[in-house]
């Protein structure tokens, strides 16, 4: 079922830009009648490509538009991470390193499947404030991301103990014998705790 098929059935009139559109004044504590559309576009456009691509993408242009609320907006990305592909990561990647736009950004990205979002989240840790940087490492962390390891092993000796923390925690998730070699003789003090418990996990996945 292609896109216009899956609205007819959940918005009879409405075109899928308008219906995406709609969402754009959304505030939290508002009627969700116009988010159920959306869920409704996103869900069925699971099982078709280009469906799929069309729905993200107007999601998208929720993200860059100006009128849209920050709810409306985190709400596009929790979307995108259903439905979102190597194709929007482009789109995503500069949020992440606005301290009012990361952790939204970070939402779809976590979720998003390939290396194209692996390397925006890598970029994005030498630029990102320190509060930034901490959910960065964590999505890296949920990724198992391996490739990240050179650029969150700096991290894991930070002065901040809250991003040291994370950092080791990450390497913990990610395992492999760079990550150990990192916990074992790389980490803050303040981290040591948390390597020691990352380590054990490392031990346990093998």
């Amino acid at each position: 079922m292609d896109h216009t098929a899956i609205l007819a059935a959940i918005a009879p009139g409405a075109s899928m830009e308008d219906t995406v559109a709609a969402i754009k004044p959304y505030k939290f504590g508002d009627s969700t009648t116009g988010l159920k559309a959306v869920e409704g576009l996103v869900t069925g456009s699971l099982g078709n490509a280009d469906a799929r691509k069309a729905v993200a993408a107007t999601l998208v242009g929720v993200l860059t538009s100006a009128d849209a609320t920050r709810d409306a907006k985190i709400f596009a990305c929790r979307q995108l991470a259903i439905c979102g592909g190597a194709e929007n990561v482009a789109a995503l990647a500069p949020l992440l390193t606005a301290i009012d736009t990361s952790n939204m950004a970070r939402i779809a990205l976590e979720r998003i499947p390939g290396g194209e979002a692996d390397a925006a989240l890598v970029d994005a840790l030498a630029k990102a404030d320190a509060k930034s940087q901490i959910g960065i490492v964590n999505s890296l962390g949920a990724r198992r991301c391996a490739a990240a390891v050179p650029a969150i092993a700096p991290l894991a000796k930070s002065k901040d103990p809250l991003l040291a923390d994370a950092a080791a925690a990450a390497l913990g998730h990610i395992g492999g014998a760079d990550a150990v070699k990192v916990l074992k003789r790389g980490v803050a003090r303040s981290a040591r705790a948390t390597a020691a418990n990352a380590l054990l996990e490392c031990k346990e996945r093998g």
